[in-house]
């Protein structure tokens, strides 16, 4: 397999790729032709980016927003680092739609390799601040939380404890009951928080809720990862396989913040891209395949090294996770 001549691939800055409009996915639809790149980039999830798609379609997303939804991923070609040529990636259109997946992923990698840098050598802790579980609109319950957590952080006892942070807002449903259960997961650093005051400082600003957990971080790469991965899915799956609850949820968290600093941390980019590096075109992605499919080796072996997730865990899903390792010992 020869390398294609750079100056014949796409710009090194591949995740800003014009796709093609079109109004409903690729791949196993019909009246769309099949692209290799939206295909194994989304293969790992092709059955709920359906029910995605749809859930945007019904909540009238814009004629745009669907479209970079279905070619996420499109315009596919392989790039090797020319500092470390061990390491290679998909270079592709990139849709950066909060309910994609791969894009969240993506993002989440970021965000845990600048958590991870502004971690070491200092003292956090690991906060969550919970609501009690009512039947209001998620909507409404939203807005209430960012309101009662704005009114904690301004206290004098907060501020006096706290010099600065990150938050976190998840979204999860009862199984059971089916009520919505947002909550906030808080990375802060400053002294310490008794957990016995802090929840009642919570019930003060929220009336009704004194769920509050409080840990400190013993493992900063570990805690990173835990944090970022709630980025990797703005809801569990069961909501996603849920369409009246997928609704709600779309409507809910549309041009809502789900992540924001503060404090000293204010300014601090948690989604800031990784250093400059090198990357030379291999060739496109269906190309690649195609050599594949014949039989050829070293084909086999680049796509091979593409689905390892250590080598391209920036810019790819797999369409197996890998196996999950020994938890580690993240707080105190």
């Amino acid at each position: 397999m020869q390398a294609v001549d750079p100056a014949a691939g796409p710009s090194l800055a591949p995740e800003e790729t014009k796709a093609p409009a079109a109004s409903c996915l690729t791949g196993d639809h019909p009246d769309v032709p099949p692209d290799a790149g939206v295909n194994f980039r989304h293969s790992g999830w092709r059955y709920d980016r359906d029910l995605v798609h749809l859930a945007l379609r019904r909540t009238a997303a814009p004629a745009a927003r669907l479209d970079r939804f279905a070619h996420c991923g499109r315009n596919a070609w392989v790039l090797r680092s020319r500092t470390d040529p061990d390491r290679v990636r998909l270079a592709s259109a990139k849709c950066h739609d909060r309910w994609c997946r791969p894009c969240q992923r993506e993002r989440a990698t970021r965000v845990a390799a600048n958590l991870r840098g502004k971690l070491l050598g200092g003292c956090h802790r690991f906060v969550t601040l919970s609501l009690r579980s009512c039947d209001a609109d998620l909507a409404v319950q939203l807005d209430r939380l960012h309101r009662c957590l704005r009114c904690l952080r301004r206290t004098a006892w907060w501020s006096t404890r706290v010099t600065g942070g990150a938050t976190f807002i998840e979204v999860t449903r009862n199984g059971t009951t089916g009520l919505w259960h947002p909550h906030v997961h808080m990375i802060i650093e400053g002294k310490h928080l008794p957990v016995g005051e802090l929840s009642r400082r919570w019930l003060a600003v929220t009336g009704d809720s004194p769920i509050v957990d409080i840990r400190l971080i013993r493992n900063d790469a570990a805690v990173a990862r835990y944090v970022a991965k709630y980025l990797c899915k703005a809801v569990p799956a069961a909501i996603v396989r849920d369409p009246g609850s997928l609704d709600i949820a779309i409507r809910a968290l549309h041009g809502r913040r789900t992540m924001a600093t503060f404090g000293r941390w204010r300014g601090f980019d948690l989604d800031a891209p990784p250093p400059d590096e090198i990357w030379d075109c291999v060739a496109p992605l269906d190309a690649i395949l195609a050599e594949a499919r014949a039989g050829e080796p070293a084909a086999r072996a680049l796509l091979a090294q593409l689905r390892r997730p250590d080598q391209c865990q920036a810019s790819l899903p797999v369409s197996t996770p890998p196996p999950k390792p020994a938890a580690p010992l993240l707080f105190e």
